[in-house]
C-alpha cells in the first residue's frame, strides 16, 4: 500500500517536468536491527526482561524521484516506509520463557541525496551522500526515534530494455533518539540493501 501511494504521488507529474526527471519504486532489506539490545535485571528470584530480542529486521519500501543535473551529477529524493521491529520478553533464572511480545515502531524516511555517476558501457556506478529525515508513529514503549541523520551510499545503474535498475548499499547515521523509551534506543547506525526500479 505504501509503494502504491508513493507511486501515485510522484509518477504522474514526472514526465511533465522533462526527460531529466525520473520517478520509480525503491525497496529492500535492512542489514541491521532497528533497536539496540537492552537487558534489564528484575528482583532476585523473579524474571529479568530482555528488550529487542532479534526476530526479523523488517523491510523498507517506497518511491523515489531523481533529477539529472549538469555533468554526471544527480539528486535523488526518497520516501521510504520502514517498521523498526523489536521483541520484549521475560526470562526466568531457570531459562524458562515467561512472556514474549513482538512489536514495531512505524517510521517514514526521507533521504535527499546528491549522487555522482561514473559512466561505463554496461553500467554506471555512483556514490552519493546527503541528509535524511524521519517521522515516526506507533511509538509503543515510549520509543521516539531521532528525526534526522546523514546518509551515504554506493551503487550502480543499469538499463535492461525499458527497465532501469539501480541497486545500492546505503549507510545512515542517525542522531541520538529524542527519548530513550522503555525498550531502549534505536540503532544509530543503519545499513540496508536497496533496489530502485524506474521506466
Amino acid at each position: 500500500m505504501a509503494i502504491g501511494t508513493v507511486a501515485l504521488l510522484v509518477i504522474p507529474w514526472a514526465p511533465a517536468v522533462g526527460q531529466s526527471v525520473r520517478a520509480g519504486l525503491i525497496g529492500g532489506a535492512p542489514l541491521t536491527n532497528g533497536f539496540q539490545a537492552v537487558t534489564e535485571l528484575g528482583p532476585p528470584g523473579g524474571p529479568f526482561s530482555t528488550a529487542n530480542v532479534p526476530t526479523t529486521r523488517g523491510y523498507a519500501a517506497g518511491g523515489f524521484v531523481e533529477l539529472d543535473l549538469p555533468g554526471n551529477w544527480m539528486v535523488e529524493f526518497d520516501t521510504l516506509y520502514r517498521p523498526l521491529r523489536y521483541g520484549a520478553r521475560s526470562v526466568y533464572p531457570t531459562g524458562s520463557l515467561g512472556s514474549a511480545s513482538p512489536s514495531s515502531v512505524i517510521t517514514w524516511e526521507f533521504p535527499v541525496l546528491g549522487e555522482y555517476r561514473f559512466r561505463l558501457p554496461w553500467m554506471s556506478p555512483f556514490v552519493g551522500a546527503g541528509p535524511s529525515f524521519r517521522a515516526s508513529g506507533n511509538n509503543v514503549g515510549g520509543a521516539w526515534p531521532s528525526n534526522h541523520g546523514i546518509a551515504a551510499e554506493v551503487g550502480g545503474i543499469a538499463s535492461v530494455k525499458w527497465l532501469r535498475i539501480s541497486p545500492c548499499l546505503r549507510y545512515t547515521r542517525w542522531a541520538q533518539d529524542r527519548y530513550p523509551g522503555l525498550y531502549g534506543r534505536t540503532r544509530q547506525d543503519q545499513v540496508e540493501l536497496l533496489l530502485g526500479l524506474s521506466f
